[in-house]
């Protein structure tokens, strides 16, 4: 490498770990610093001008340049990916296949957890934003943040301010660059209509109600039902946001609506699928459940392993396209390249052969 692309990198480094409009130190300053030549550092500069990662003005000096250039250095190639907890299997399999795309495009990511364990502690991720080390953003919102008023305000005056992000799902869209949506209304929908043709009236909807993706399926069964309304037992669930959002259902609930003349269940959040397989199962071994009279529509997750009954439909959420599509949208943003807003991904129905002869 030559001593002066040397430079060029050192000096690149440097500038950008300052904040936007941060004015350079005088040019002496800067050949001690960097120790070389005012040739050197003149031939750099012009490069780094030619970028738009700096300006120079006549009798002001050089700065950091203004907010909304994007240079096309290599140091500039960095795509921040807010998550919660990669161990969850669905936000996992979205980071991998952001990862992935992110990769074969030649940009490099760097991983900030808003898990539990460090909720409401935005100040890596701010020093981040400002620092324009960061091109673009993909921001996955998890149940703490969703609810958080910092982590909006840390989006909206550090993030937003500074570089183009994508939000996956609902919970940032007044002000993303992007949003990307899962539509489980339509998914609500599906089942309502499955619901109708096997005849079945009431159902138990088990669900968080400040839940919007719950909301939004419950929207698309009612919808469904508009001519020839459902009977909806709700059931709430519990989570526990100090073990990682294990969630739960309480068994009298499901065993009170299962007497009541209830036989369809909806599980619209994953994370309760362990909690009622394993009542579902006490339910039949102690006689409150007949394992030949309860349906249920389960959320399940792209890999999920568990084990369930022949009567479960499984919706699913294709995660992997998701993460893709988030790459490829926050590249073309970063490029400012036009993009189709917004995209829905439709969730997927599977239901068994024999579902509709069960019970």
């Amino acid at each position: 490498m030559s001593r002066y692309k040397e430079i060029k990198n050192n000096l690149l480094q440097y500038i950008l770990q300052l904040p936007e409009n941060e004015k350079l130190p005088p040019v002496r300053e800067l050949m001690k610093k960097f120790n070389t030549s005012q040739v050197t550092l003149d031939k750099a500069f012009f490069e780094l001008k030619n970028e738009g990662i700096i300006t120079t003005h006549v009798g002001r000096g050089t700065f950091v340049s203004k907010q909304g250039v994007y240079p096309k250095s290599f140091y500039y190639r960095t795509i921040g990916m807010i998550i919660s907890d990669p161990k969850v299997l669905y936000e996992s399999i979205i980071i991998n296949g952001a990862v992935k795309k992110l990769h074969d495009e030649g940009y490099c990511i760097t991983i900030f957890p808003t898990s539990i364990y460090n909720y409401g502690n935005y100040e890596f991720i701010k020093k981040a934003a400002g620092s324009r080390s960061i091109c673009g953003w993909i921001i996955i919102p998890n149940y703490n943040t969703m609810y958080d008023s910092e982590f909006h305000k840390l989006v909206n005056e550090y993030i937003s301010k500074h570089s183009p992000f994508v939000s996956i799902d609902h919970l940032l869209t007044a002000n993303s660059s992007m949003t990307i949506y899962v539509d489980y209304y339509l998914s609500g929908k599906q089942l309502g209509n499955i619901f109708l043709r096997e005849n079945i009236k009431r159902i138990g909807f088990i669900w968080n109600p400040n839940s919007n993706p719950c909301q939004q399926r419950l929207n698309g069964i009612i919808e469904a039902g508009r001519e020839n309304p459902f009977d909806i037992w709700f059931i709430q669930y519990k989570s526990n946001l100090d073990n990682y959002g294990v969630s739960y259902i309480e068994p009298e609930e499901v065993y009170r609506a299962y007497e009541s003349g209830v036989n369809t269940f909806v599980i619209s959040n994953p994370l309760l699928i362990s909690s009622f397989l394993k009542l579902y199962y006490e339910g039949i071994n102690t006689g409150r459940l007949s394992e030949k009279h309860v349906k249920v529509a389960a959320y399940i997750e792209p890999g999920q392993q568990v084990i369930i009954p022949g009567n479960f439909i499984k919706i699913k959420k294709p995660s992997v396209e998701i993460g893709e599509y988030a790459a490829e949208s926050i590249i073309k943003l970063v490029k400012k390249e036009d993009i189709i807003l917004p995209k829905y991904f439709k969730c997927t129905i599977e239901v068994p052969e024999n579902w509709a002869t069960m019970g």
